[in-house]
């Protein structure tokens, strides 16, 4: 009994090293990436930093933009969805045997046929029952743990704001490519 407390115990700290590393390289590229910014633009919200008020005040004014609409789903979000589950290496394959760039079970593959679709079925159910469209800390947790969007575990919430963070960090830099 104590064996495999210690083993699961292991492989509990391992996984939780490797999400620590990853969101780490994160935020290394994500603050290299605000170096090369001039000083006055708006900076995104990064785990580990304070944002500065142009930042609040655009990402308060982008959360109508950002949120999910019956029926669509966004592309900064998919794109968001990639980089944080696989790094957007759509030849990705993952412990548990998840494939593709969104790191999908082959079970629910072969029932849905593309993540796209799978989300769009989550959210259409989750603005059912809540009467609201999801934010981005809720579709992140309908892709990745769809049973406990009400109640997530406190490393869960930690990867949704990760992934909601990315999602802000790409409409950000979206925004300052257009004209």
């Amino acid at each position: 009994m104590g064996w495999s407390r210690t083993i699961n115990k292991s492989r509990k700290l391992r996984r939780q090293n490797i999400e620590d590393r990853w969101h780490a390289h994160a935020v290394r590229r994500a603050r290299k990436a605000a170096k090369n910014q001039p000083e006055d633009s708006c900076r995104p919200v990064i785990a580990g930093t304070l944002p500065t008020p142009a930042s609040l005040v655009v990402a308060f004014l982008l959360l109508g933009a950002v949120t999910l609409h019956a029926g669509s789903i966004s592309q900064l979000r998919m794109q968001a969805l990639a980089l944080v589950e696989s790094g957007n290496n759509p030849a990705a394959i993952g412990k548990a045997g998840e494939t593709t760039r969104y790191q999908m079970m082959p079970a629910v593959r072969r029932e849905f046929g593309t993540a796209e679709a799978v989300l769009q079925a989550r959210c259409k159910s989750f603005t059912a029952r809540f009467n609201r469209p999801c934010n981005d800390v809720e579709f992140y947790l309908l892709w990745h743990r769809p049973a406990r969007v009400t109640n997530p575990k406190r490393v869960e919430l930690e990867r949704a704001q990760r992934y909601a963070n990315t999602v802000q960090l790409l409409t950000l830099q979206q925004l300052k490519t257009k004209p």
